[in-house]
């Protein structure tokens, strides 16, 4: 696994457990947890990991776009700030 992972994709990730790379910021990490979980559910429900994967990958845009509009651009507030031109 890269960013995240489990138990449908990864045998070895115990049954009760989602996994999400400790190095992932807030927001990667959020957004890969939502991933995971929703595709362990559809491959629960016996999807193939390939569908399962399309429809989490496509959740999980939604969510990273909808995090994106409320992401405070640093160098907006310095220039706003006279701090950065």
């Amino acid at each position: 696994w890269t960013m995240g992972g489990n138990p449908s994709r990864y045998g070895y990730v115990p049954t009760t457990e989602l996994w999400v790379d400790h190095h992932l910021s807030p927001v990667d990490a959020t957004a890969t947890l939502l991933h995971e979980a929703v595709e362990h559910q559809h491959m629960q429900d016996g999807m193939s990991y390939e569908n399962a994967h399309d429809i989490a990958s496509a959740a999980e845009n939604q969510l990273r776009d909808k995090l994106e509009l409320h992401r405070v651009n640093l160098k907006v507030v310095e220039r706003q700030l006279g701090r950065h031109k």
